[in-house]
């Protein structure tokens, strides 16, 4: 469900899925995983608003970021429960989490675009684009991402007219 809840798939991301209990839907962050894992914390402990029930973290990119996002979650955990994390590599997702017995303990083949809940998101008309620079409109790319954001154009002032607008009263002659 990542993909409709971020309007793209992710690629070299590190995304943090917070949910609050007041809340049906998550607060989605999508980071860059390249970030040094300082700014990443900094960054995320800015989202995560108070009294959230629980954080799941699921990086995408090569296995060298498991440290990274094992790091990430350690503080987090001060500060909300992190009850998952995974890392997506080459189609195959793997559950981080110590000790976890799932079945993405080993890993399990993925694919996004094919699952039941993608299937349920498409005609719920949650748009999947492949990155954010195919999003058909650039105002809606944020600065987590490399484009910057296309500036909105200015108003033009209105031309004045001396003339009234008002309709012209008829005048009754007897």
């Amino acid at each position: 469900m990542v993909p409709y809840l971020l309007g793209y798939h992710p690629t070299e991301a590190l995304v943090a899925i917070i949910k609050k209990p007041d809340r049906p839907l998550p607060r989605v962050v999508s980071l860059p995983l390249s970030e040094p894992t300082t700014m990443l914390l900094n960054h995320l402990t800015l989202q995560i608003p108070e009294k959230a029930s629980g954080i799941v973290l699921i990086g995408y990119g090569p296995a060298t970021h498991q440290t990274k996002i094992a790091a990430v979650s350690e503080v987090l955990q001060l500060l909300a429960p992190v009850v998952g994390r995974f890392l997506y590599t080459d189609g195959i997702l793997t559950c981080l989490t110590p000790a976890c017995t799932c079945s993405a303990a080993e890993g399990v083949p993925v694919d996004p675009r094919s699952t039941r809940l993608s299937t349920r998101a498409a005609p719920a008309w949650l748009p999947s684009w492949p990155s954010p620079a195919a999003w058909p409109c650039p105002r809606g790319r944020t600065s987590t991402h490399s484009s910057p954001p296309t500036p909105l154009p200015r108003p033009q002032p209105r031309p004045h007219s001396t003339a009234s607008t008002r309709p012209a009263r008829l005048a009754r002659r007897t």
